[in-house]
């Protein structure tokens, strides 16, 4: 029982964090989502060492998983649209996260700053570390010792939904809605099987792949449509030789080894 607490404590203080930072107005910029980041890091260090000794069979990342992790990433951006489309066609709208960059309020004689392309990139980097390390390393890890790993990536995601979804409308933000549920489980499913597969980095990076796609999204750039096309691109035409090829070649060691075997 002692990791489903883990997995609900933790749960728990992920949502105390959000309500500090809502009711504070400490949400947006790399400062407030530094700190949380900071934050995970020893209580991350304590349940690994206290708690959390799994043993987990990662598989070693070589260019070929490589493949497989970005096609993920273009997997869960297309199923995230898909979602949103969905909503629309069905609800008449949807949840859209809004990246624009802040503007001046009507008769406020005050220039917000706008962030440079750099600090976007930090803010996202430490705010989905600091999502994956509590949502992935430590809930995971937890649930791992006590369900299946298929059970695990399921309850894990939907935890992680409410999280973005729940917590922020219960402490006044009723404008975010429920229909940000689906895209940010679409997120918890694909980190979790990352995590399972390959370990926190490869969750960190298709969080913060796809978090990055959303922000230079907004405006249409070049930075966007070069991520969406060379995702799409491996997906389509570079996983399915890469799997083929890098299969023949490990049925013909296989072969090799045993035709050694038997001539000895």
């Amino acid at each position: 029982m002692r990791y489903l607490f883990v997995a609900i404590g933790t749960f728990l203080l992920s949502a105390f964090f959000i309500v500090i930072r809502y009711k504070t107005g400490w949400v947006e910029g790399f400062l407030p989502n530094f700190v949380e980041f900071v934050l995970w890091i020893p209580i991350a260090f304590f349940f690994a060492n206290k708690v959390l000794r799994t043993t987990i069979s990662r598989v070693p990342v070589g260019f070929r998983e490589i493949v497989v992790i970005i096609s993920m990433v273009f997997a869960t951006i297309s199923a995230n649209a898909s979602i949103q489309i969905m909503q629309s066609k069905i609800f008449g709208r949807t949840w859209s996260a809004s990246y624009k960059d802040p503007v001046a309020k009507p008769g406020s004689s005050e220039v917000p700053v706008v962030p440079t392309v750099g600090e976007k990139i930090a803010t996202n980097f430490v705010s989905v570390a600091g999502e994956e390390i509590g949502s992935r390393f430590i809930i995971v890890s937890a649930l791992l010792m006590v369900m299946s790993p298929g059970w695990a990536i399921a309850l894990s995601s939907l935890l992680f939904a409410a999280l973005h979804t729940v917590i922020p409308i219960l402490v006044g933000m009723p404008e975010i809605g429920l229909f940000r549920l689906g895209s940010t489980g679409v997120i918890g499913v694909a980190c979790g099987i990352a995590f399972i597969r390959y370990g926190l980095g490869a969750a960190i990076a298709i969080h913060f792949l796809v978090n990055l796609v959303g922000w230079f999204a907004y405006n249409q750039t070049y930075i966007a449509n070069a991520i969406l096309f060379g995702s799409g691109f491996v997906a389509l035409f570079v996983l399915p030789p890469t799997l083929w090829f890098t299969r023949k070649r490990r049925k013909h060691e296989r072969e090799t080894l045993i035709s050694q075997a038997a001539t000895v």
